[in-house]
C-alpha cells in the first residue's frame, strides 16, 4: 500500500515555476512506487489574498514537503514572511522536508531568502535541502509522528485481543 505524500510548492514566476516543475517530475518518478502525491502549487502572489493565503497556510502546516522556488537574488516579500509565521506555530511538531529549490549557498552565494527559509526548517524542527531527498518520507525514532504511527497499527496479537468472545475471567478466582 502506497503512502500519502502531501507537496506545497510556492514558487515565484514563470522560470521558477519551471524549475519546480522538472524538480517534481523527477521526484515523482524517484518515489511513485512507494508513494502517492498529492501536489499543490502556490504562486508567492497569491499569498497577498487573505483567503488564498489562508487555504496555503492550512496545506503547509500539514504538508510533508514544502518547495520553495524563489529567486535568490530577491528578497522574500514581506508577505510572504508574514504568511511563512502564520503556519509556523500550526504545524507544531510534525516531521518534513522543506526544500530550497534555487539556494545558492551551495555554491558559495548566500541570499537572505534562503537564509531566512533555513532558519523556518530550523524551527520547525523540518530538514532542510536543496536537492532531490533520498527518502520522502519517514518517521524519526520517538517522535509525535513515530508513536502515532504505531498506535494506528494494529498487530496480529492486538486484533486477535480485539475480536476475542470469551467471559471475562476475573482475576484470583477459580
Amino acid at each position: 500500500m502506497k503512502e500519502q505524500c502531501e507537496i506545497l510548492i510556492v514558487y515565484e514566476d514563470a522560470i521558477t515555476r519551471a524549475e519546480a516543475v522538472r524538480f517534481c517530475d523527477s521526484l515523482v518518478q524517484k518515489f511513485w512506487s512507494r508513494n502517492n502525491f498529492q501536489i499543490e502549487w502556490c504562486p508567492v502572489t497569491d499569498l497577498q489574498s487573505e483567503d488564498s493565503a489562508r487555504e496555503h497556510r492550512e496545506t503547509a502546516a500539514s504538508a510533508h514537503v514544502l518547495i520553495f522556488a524563489l529567486r535568490p537574488e530577491a528578497g522574500a516579500p514581506h508577505h510572504l514572511h508574514a504568511w511563512v509565521e502564520s503556519w509556523l506555530d500550526q504545524r507544531g511538531e510534525r516531521e518534513g522536508t522543506l526544500i530550497g529549490l534555487l539556494d545558492a549557498t551551495v555554491s558559495g552565494e548566500s541570499g537572505s531568502t534562503y537564509a531566512f527559509l533555513r532558519r523556518v526548517a530550523h524551527r520547525a524542527g523540518m530538514d532542510y535541502m536543496t536537492q532531490m531527498p533520498s527518502s520522502i518520507l519517514h518517521s524519526i525514532p520517538d517522535s509525535a509522528d513515530s508513536y502515532t504511527d504505531r498506535a494506528m497499527e494494529v498487530t496480529r496479537v492486538l486484533d486477535d485481543i480485539l475480536h476475542e468472545h470469551g467471559k471475562p475471567s476475573i482475576l484470583g478466582s477459580s
